[in-house]
């Protein structure tokens, strides 16, 4: 019964997840991510999947402080975050460490934590269908969070179909701005 009630709320949280890369505004992006892993690490403890639960609690905080810094939060502005951040994720990786598998959501976050603090669409978008969702299939694969399979290929997918459609559209733009009306 535990198992199948970790499965409803992973996929509570994978709903939240699936539309954050076509939203437009990176605050979007990142307020939907937030509230996504927030339920996710419900979900990895439902599962008895602590690195993946510690991994996102580190992801939760740095997205949050983020948010602060594109709010324009003086201290929040700091560009020693995203270290202290991807060095605690490592720290955590190693603390939780059970094995090699333990090892793949701390490589996964720390990827997520640097391509999030450039605050590029297209870096985080890059991030996450080269680096953070194969991580992550992997470790759910491993942990059998079923959700968290499906949430990262949707998400891998979304952040795939945004990265063309983006481009699409400024490719469009740009052509207009280059018409000379000859």
């Amino acid at each position: 019964m535990q198992q199948i009630a970790a499965q409803v709320v992973g996929f509570i949280a994978m709903a939240l997840c699936i539309g954050c890369f076509q939203c437009k505004s990176k605050n979007t992006l990142l307020a939907m991510q937030l509230a996504g892993n927030a339920v996710f690490i419900l979900h990895y403890m439902m599962l008895g999947a602590f690195s993946g639960c510690a991994s996102l609690i580190l992801l939760v905080l740095s997205n949050l402080m983020l948010l602060f810094r594109l709010q324009g939060r003086s201290w929040a502005r700091g560009w020693g975050w995203r270290w202290i951040f991807s060095g605690l994720t490592v720290l955590v990786g190693l603390a939780t460490w059970e094995n090699l598998f333990s090892l793949l959501p701390c490589a996964a976050s720390v990827a997520f934590i640097l391509t999030n603090w450039t605050c590029k669409e297209k870096i985080m978008r890059l991030g996450k269908v080269l680096l953070v969702g194969p991580g992550w299939i992997t470790y759910n694969l491993y942990v059998q969070s079923w959700s968290g399979m499906i949430s990262e290929g949707i998400g891998m997918c979304s952040a795939l179909v945004a990265l063309y459609r983006y481009r699409k559209q400024q490719t469009a733009a740009s052509k207009e701005g280059t018409h000379d009306g000859t």
